[in-house]
């Protein structure tokens, strides 16, 4: 597959906050009126009203022949707002959300958390039944091109306005080729895959996304202690699990991951507190 070029530039785009819908009171609105999968026919991106105080994207009509729904995180007073822009200059509008709201912790206390995505104009997006902005990793190209940018990565130098309620980013903009998308995004991250090392040992976390338990599999490992650290989309360690490999040299871990909430953490494996391995995990509750 040939990697397309990609380059970081910096613009600027404000969000406005706005409530979620409740599917019972339903009040809509035309947000954009676009071609969002490239078959030169527009499309409506329709947005939805909760007690008549803003719109988040509801649906997208595909050209009054199919509908495409949006899924949000199952977040307290999720607010949020759309942003139809060419994200990747290829002369396409892209689809860019940003939404706040707040989590439920372990023990029970309510944590602010917020989190932004772009989906990318696309051939075959029609074909997609319903967009989870729940499960969109920081890069995806399956089974649509995605990506949860990241505050202090795509999204940088926050400011807050209390006058009219408002977040303001800038943005770093993102120049590829959606329709040969490269394996791999710009800055850094970690992908949700099963990393081969560099001696040959070979660490996997599966299922992944998860809901109640994740397996953690390893194989010629000396043997000895190690510590897993689940740390959530903040930075914030939130799960310890210690595990031990016998002389057998190969572990195979079921970790309960129950107390976690839907959302997106990393699963860092040390041994003597060296790192040996990282992995991008999905809850799903």
């Amino acid at each position: 597959m040939r990697l397309s070029l990609i380059i970081m530039l910096l613009f600027t785009c404000v969000f406005t906050t706005y409530s979620q819908t409740n599917d019972s009171l339903n009040h809509y609105r035309v947000i954009s009126i676009k071609d969002f999968n490239n078959d030169n026919q527009n499309d409506v991106l329709m947005g939805n009203n909760y007690l008549r105080s803003g719109y988040l994207p509801s649906h997208i009509n595909w050209n009054g022949l199919a509908k495409t729904y949006f899924k949000y995180p199952e977040w307290r007073n999720v607010k949020g707002s759309c942003s139809p822009i060419d994200m990747n200059n290829d002369n396409k509008i892209d689809i860019v959300i940003y939404i706040t709201g707040r989590l439920l912790q372990p023990d029970s206390t309510l944590k602010d958390t917020t989190t932004s995505f772009v989906i990318f104009s696309q051939s075959g997006l029609q074909n997609i039944d319903t967009i989870r902005l729940d499960t969109i990793g920081h890069y995806q190209i399956y089974p649509f091109v995605a990506m949860n940018m990241r505050i202090s990565n795509e999204l940088v130098n926050g400011r807050y306005t209390s006058i009219d309620n408002s977040l303001t980013f800038d943005l770093r903009k993102i120049i590829l080729d959606v329709s040969n998308p490269p394996s791999t995004p710009p800055g850094n991250y970690i992908k949700p895959s099963q990393p081969t090392l560099s001696n040959g040992e070979l660490i996997k976390l599966y299922p992944n996304p998860s809901t109640y338990y994740v397996n953690l599999e390893m194989n010629n490992y000396p043997s000895g202690d190690y510590t897993v650290i689940f740390t959530d989309s903040k930075g914030e360690k939130v799960m310890f699990q210690n595990v031990k490999i016998d002389a057998s040299s190969r572990l195979v871990s079921n970790i309960n991951t129950q107390g976690l909430m839907t959302g997106h953490y990393i699963v860092s494996v040390l041994s003597n507190n060296n790192l040996i391995g990282s992995f991008r995990l999905i809850i799903v509750k």
